[in-house]
């Protein structure tokens, strides 16, 4: 396929997932085509995959590890029980208080807090696995196993007290949950997050083993077998009742809301355990919260076998549609497949509650983010793609309705736009489009209407924003006014920044034309005539904008046009995005930019720094855009983008430096630190100074699957039906394998040393012997199609084994196959078993293979 066809393709680098039924392996048949296969087979995930396990406070993954949820709740841990927790629509702050106390010596430990004697002889140890936190407190005279589980089939969870006796005597304990819930119904899900006392006069009541809390809001029940329920003006008095040897009342009543203590007893033999489970549940009204508070209660260890069960069967499943990767490197293995859950962790099934079902926000875990921006999704498109194509579909239908071309966001209740216009989801948005079209090849989502117009004039709306009211003086970039608009970055004011005509996100307006151009072609090339035209001019002429006005030859970098005409460098990490659009940076000024990719300017310890250090706008309490920090999408982007431009050292050092992540956070939050952090949180020194910042999951963390996917293994998707895949596999990683279901055939990839193997479980099989190659691959009816790409200049070898060829072109013999190369008919040897050709390729020739069927005999 000729060059200029194929750059849009080139920033796809997709994987098309439409036949999961099909088996994930395909063979080699002969030694010489295909080396032997490592069998990527497909992944069984188990709850205990995901386990982390540390100190309860570990500084480096700050709220991230203490999040317990389960896609209907979400509940943050404070002490031994739950602080405030999320119910769409409803949100709890619950304070909730666990304690135990030995009847006979008075030692007790309330809330994690010690008194009367107790004594702490280890330090508390938690256990996070999907669906649970667990928290190992280890005493005198007794010790303590707490485990709160979020419920899977009810908006509640069961707080699971073990006491183990450590006397010589029979134990008689007290166990208590101490809470004062206010319940809340926000009206609207934005960033913040919608925990909020409520303010109406509480109503408390009791039903046998049951308390309700209640108010306008809605309302708890909390249940405790065999219990004792007495309520309180505050939660000080009703600790102090607990343990009435201790501090005593120290709190005023509080007339918003009633404190409960809801407690049992529990008998331990001499160096026995024993159990009591506490149930939270909670729902618009009483009535339901108390019938179900009643259904957990009957059994809560039954409830908790059926969540995990719940939890594992839901992993299964989500891994079954995540194409097979096999390497000799475990933690490349264990970051593709922790990449690709965070996209599961992140979704929340609450029926009617939501706009939409399920609902896929920013954030959420925490409360805040519970909206969707397009920007954030763009990150996780791929792995969506594949993952959950048709709820895909339905948030790329709401998503425009905001509009974006007026707001950054939907939010969840009614997917009503909020916040101003970013600068990024024009890109954003036809991104995410752009790889459902491809995985999926359903073409369909372009004629769906929203707000009169289709999603296909979206696109085309979203492409040329700003081309006429943000060009006022005509240079073809946009200006993008300040700051609030593109990074957030917070030094701007005092002079020049990043702001104005930035170099991205005008970049990837290039993207944004090209793309919408090739699809209005295939919609309707009559009717988008002149819209193709001008989208492929404008292509072209912002990219000689960008090149004739921004680049700085002296530092080697694009920079920005400020208003007073000014082009200032501004070294941030958005400057590499230019990288993943084909033809807009030239090869010697790719150089340039990576050679910033360095200790004192963008490598940190820990990753790849938001912005080089020497930047003045440099701050290190910039939690993701401009500092020590990176927002978690960008990390693993950046490596796929290296690899894919061809500097596969500096993709396998950005995706290196980010392998901690999955030994470290359950969920990866907004912010992650590169830097040490030390200075300003000794505590984390034993983590090397590794903190996080801001919400405490963000659904751009399925990143990971795209540097896999698109970044090692080169994928390539063509509207045309062709598939590609490059070898990008660095020196560093010796064995390499994918496998994945497309068009009704399974696909094999092998980057080796000594070239490219790929093969399909219905008999097509190659290898490109050449360093650096690339293949796309195009098998219809009578004919196959293959081009062939390299990253330098120099010649290499094909083969092809006949056999394959013959089958999926339906003849009897190699007689009846015609090869012709670039045009020109070829006479190659045949043997038995395979063809081998000389090629020839480069970064700027690719050359083109047909094989076509003559006498088909169907």
């Amino acid at each position: 396929m000729p060059i200029h066809t194929t750059v849009i393709r080139r920033t796809m680098l997709v994987l098309p997932l439409l036949c999961f039924h099909l088996a994930l392996a395909a063979t080699s048949t002969s030694n010489k085509v295909g080396a032997r296969s490592m069998g990527a087979k497909r992944y069984i995930p188990k709850l205990s995959d995901f386990r982390l396990e540390g100190d309860q406070i570990i500084p480096e993954i700050d709220s991230s590890n203490n999040l317990v949820f389960s896609g209907s709740i979400s509940a943050i841990p404070g002490g031994l029980g739950v602080d405030r927790f999320t119910a769409p629509p409803l949100t709890v702050v619950m304070q909730q208080k666990i304690g135990v106390i030995d009847e006979k010596t008075g030692a007790a430990i309330v809330d994690g807090e010690p008194s009367n004697g107790f004594r702490k002889t280890a330090k508390e140890r938690s256990v996070w696995e999907p669906g649970s936190w667990t928290t190992y407190t280890q005493g005198w005279p007794f010790s303590l196993r707490t485990k709160i589980t979020a419920l899977s089939r009810y908006q509640g969870y069961i707080v699971s007290v073990a006491v183990i006796n450590h006397s010589k005597r029979t134990g008689h304990f007290g166990i208590g949950s101490i809470q004062q819930p206010s319940i809340a119904s926000p009206r609207e899900w934005n960033w913040n997050a919608a925990f909020q006392r409520n303010i109406d006069t509480p109503v408390t009541t009791r039903d046998g083993d049951i308390v309700v809390h209640q108010n306008s809001g809605g309302a708890v029940a909390i249940a405790l077998r065999d219990a004792s329920i007495r309520t309180f003006s505050s939660l000080a008095a009703a600790k102090a009742a607990f343990t009435p040897s201790g501090a005593g009342n120290q709190e005023k009543p509080d007339a918003s809301s009633i404190a409960s203590l809801v407690s049992t007893r529990l008998t331990a033999g001499p160096g026995a355990e024993a159990i009591a489970s506490i149930v939270v549940s909670t729902a618009s009204d009483g009535a339901k919260a108390l019938q179900e508070a009643n259904e957990l209660v009957a059994n809560p260890a039954a409830k908790i076998s059926q969540t995990h069960n719940d939890a594992q069967i839901s992993l299964e499943r989500w891994f079954q549609r995540l194409p097979a990767v096999a390497s000799s490197s475990p933690q490349l293995l264990k970051f593709y497949r922790h990449a690709a859950a965070q996209l599961l962790f992140d979704r929340w099934r609450v029926g009617k509650a939501f706009h939409l079902d399920p609902w896929y926000p920013t954030s959420g875990l925490d409360s805040g983010a519970m909206n969707t921006y397009a920007w954030d999704i763009q990150y996780s498109a791929l792995a969506f793609s594949l993952l959950d194509p048709p709820s895909l579909r339905r948030l790329l239908i709401a998503l425009p309705a905001a509009p974006l071309t007026e707001h950054f966001s939907i939010e969840p209740i009614m997917g009503k736009g909020i916040g101003t216009y970013y600068a990024y989801n024009s890109y954003a948005y036809i991104n995410s489009v752009d790889q459902y079209l491809s995985i999926t090849g359903d073409r369909t989502l372009l004629q769906e209407q929203v707000q009169g117009k289709t999603v296909l004039e979206w696109m085309i709306a979203l492409a040329e924003w700003g081309e006429k009211e943000k060009d006022p003086d005509g240079n073809n970039l946009l200006d993008y006014g300040e700051d609030k608009n593109l990074l957030e970055l917070k030094k701007t004011k005092g002079g020049p920044g990043y702001s104005n005509e930035v170099p991205s996100p005008n970049g990837e307006r290039v993207y944004t034309y090209q793309t919408v151009a090739d699809l209005m072609e295939q919609v309707d090339s009559e009717r988008y005539s002149n819209k193709i035209s001008h989208f492929r001019a404008m292509a072209k002429k912002v990219t000689e904008a960008i090149n004739n006005i921004l680049w700085l030859e002296k530092e080697g970098w694009y920079g920005t046009r400020q208003r007073d005409g000014s082009v200032v460098p501004v070294y941030s990490i958005q400057i590499f995005d230019l990288l993943r659009i084909p033809g807009l940076v030239p090869a010697d000024r790719a150089k340039r930019l990576i050679a910033h990719l360095k200790d004192d300017e963008f490598v940190a310890p820990w990753g790849i720094r938001s912005m080089s250090v020497k930047d003045r706008l440099f701050d290190y309490n910039d939690h993701d855009w401009a500092g020590a920090m990176s927002y978690a999408g960008d990390g693993p982007q950046l490596s796929a983008d290296l690899f894919t431009s061809g500097f596969l050292s500096e993709g396998w050092l950005a995706l290196e430096k980010i392998f901690w992540w999955p030994d470290h956070m359950a969920v990866y939050p907004q912010g992650i630190a590169n830097d040490s952090y030390t200075s300003r949180f000794p505590a984390a020194a034993p983590f090397g100074g590794r903190i996080t910042a801001g919400r405490a999951n963000i659904v751009a963390g399925a990143a990971g699957v795209e540097t896999v996917l698109r970044g090692l293994f080169g994928l390539e998707l063509g509207r045309d039906g062709s598939i590609g895949f490059s070898n990008n596999r660095p020196p560093a990683l010796k064995n390499l394998e994918l496998s994945f279901p497309y068009s009704e055939r399974v696909w094999t990839v092998r980057p080796a040393s000594d070239g490219l193997h790929v093969s399909s479980s219905d008999g097509f099989e190659s290898a490109f012997l050449r360093d650096g190659g690339s293949m796309l691959i195009k098998l219809q009816g009578a004919s196959i199609d293959v081009w062939l790409r390299s990253r330098s200049d120099g010649s290499g070898h094909l083969t092809l084994n006949l056999h394959g060829i013959e089958q999926l072109l339906h003849v009897h013999e190699s007689a009846q196959l015609v090869f012709r190369r670039n045009g020109i008919l070829l006479q190659p040897e045949l043997s038995r078993k395979e063809v081998t050709l000389d090629t020839r390729t480069s970064p700027n020739e690719e050359e083109h293979l047909e094989i076509r069927a003559i006498r088909a005999t169907n």
